[in-house]
């Protein structure tokens, strides 16, 4: 039995510890019986899933784009804008 806690105990350090006691104090009223890790499992999953992907999205930012080339010059755009003004 010892080593089933410390396996638990182990798995539960990859979640929020605000979500593991939320998690262990309610198990009961979720199965009459030692819970397996599969239930214990989804309901962490369950609980945590947007703060982990949220800290894994933190964690790992995605690569900044390249900045965009101007479609056209500042030259070109004042020749344009010159002739407007040229027209009326």
């Amino acid at each position: 039995m010892e080593a089933i806690v410390t396996v638990y105990a182990e798995s539960c350090l990859e979640y929020p510890g605000d979500v593991v006691r939320h998690v262990l104090k309610t198990q009961p009223n979720h199965s009459k019986w030692w819970p397996t890790w599969a239930e214990l499992g989804a309901r962490l999953d369950l609980h945590s899933s947007y703060r982990v992907k949220l800290r894994d999205a933190l964690a790992n930012p995605p690569e900044p784009e390249p900045e965009a080339k101007p479609r056209i010059t500042e030259e070109q755009l004042d020749a344009l804008m010159e002739k407007f003004r040229n027209r009326s």
